[in-house]
């Protein structure tokens, strides 16, 4: 069984400069803005997720599915 004590992550929103910050513990997640992107700077989505018996593979499933639903109700 996949248990995920915690989660960390920035991410990039194509309309904002500032990181996203993503922090969860448990059930509970926090999001809040970071400082700005560099210019020149990479600006990918990176989550580091730590916990017991993680199936990367589902969360690699979830995640994209995320990103389908996302893009399929732009316009």
């Amino acid at each position: 069984m996949t248990r995920i004590y915690r989660m960390k992550g920035v991410g990039h929103k194509a309309d904002e400069q500032k990181r996203i910050i993503v922090q969860a513990v448990g059930a509970r997640v926090d999001m809040d803005y970071g400082g700005s992107w560099k210019e020149n700077e990479d600006r990918r989505n990176t989550m580091v997720f730590i916990g017991k018996d993680i199936d990367s593979l589902h969360i690699d499933q979830l995640l994209n599915e995320l990103l389908y639903i996302n893009t399929d109700k732009v316009s």
